[in-house]
């Protein structure tokens, strides 16, 4: 029998609910005309905080953070035992 661990923090997350259809809001409220957004779209553009912010830090967006190095690297292979000694708080996956 095949067997699948997931962490209790992924198998505490509550199932996905979509939101409501254009047909069901049309209905709900009355309306005749409806534009419907996904939720990562904003009306209003984008905030003037994420622009400057964006300004200020555009000439660094390439560099990867250091993620898989926070210690100090005495040996090449620190990172690799690293990886694999933090590898099973790191699986949510069959």
């Amino acid at each position: 029998m095949y067997t699948c661990a997931v962490r209790p923090e992924i198998a505490a997350l509550s199932a996905y609910v979509p939101g409501m259809s254009i047909a069901e809001i049309q209905e709900k409220y009355g309306l005749s005309k409806v534009v419907k957004m996904a939720s990562n779209e904003n009306p209003l553009g984008v905030s003037p905080l994420v622009k400057e912010a964006l300004g200020l830090h555009a000439g660094t967006a390439f560099r990867y953070p250091a993620w898989w190095r926070p210690w100090p690297a005495r040996t090449a292979s620190a990172p690799i035992r690293w990886w694999w000694a933090t590898a099973r708080t790191r699986s949510s996956t069959c």
